[in-house]
């Protein structure tokens, strides 16, 4: 997969490290301003998870940041220390944006799911897992 990994973040048992690779996509024309058609880069990050036992890896899902969650992943080793996107059983991830046709808000994405697919939790700005 084309670009870069912007953030990592370890599960809570520590086998499982979820990362995100991301590219800036040029969308097609969102309007015309003078006859020109104007476009608008956007930030694109996949989710991807490695088992460091089994060194299996995995594609999660796809989607736009939103602009906390590009905050986030700028200062992801210090958000690291006090926040968690992980479920407190490790099996799934939090995170804000908007999936390709989809609504902006707060997703989940199951990571063992056979075939993971992020659920809509509803709009928001900003989420994470309570510790316990």
């Amino acid at each position: 997969e084309r670009g870069d990994v912007l953030a990592f973040f370890w599960s809570p048992d520590g086998r499982y490290l979820a990362y995100l690779i991301g590219s800036l996509v040029e969308p097609g024309p969102i309007g015309r301003a003078g006859g020109l058609a104007a476009q608008r880069r956007a930030l694109q990050v996949t989710w991807h998870v490695i088992d460091v036992v089994t060194d299996e890896q995995r594609v999660l899902t796809t989607f736009e940041p939103n602009e906390s969650f590009v905050y986030l992943i700028q200062y992801f080793d210090q958000f690291a220390q006090s926040i968690a996107l992980w479920s407190p059983d490790g099996r799934s991830l939090v995170y804000t944006g908007t999936p390709f046709g989809g609504s902006a808000g707060v997703y989940v994405v199951d990571t063992q799911a056979a075939e993971p697919q992020a659920r809509f939790i509803g709009p928001g700005d900003f989420a994470i897992w309570s510790w316990r």
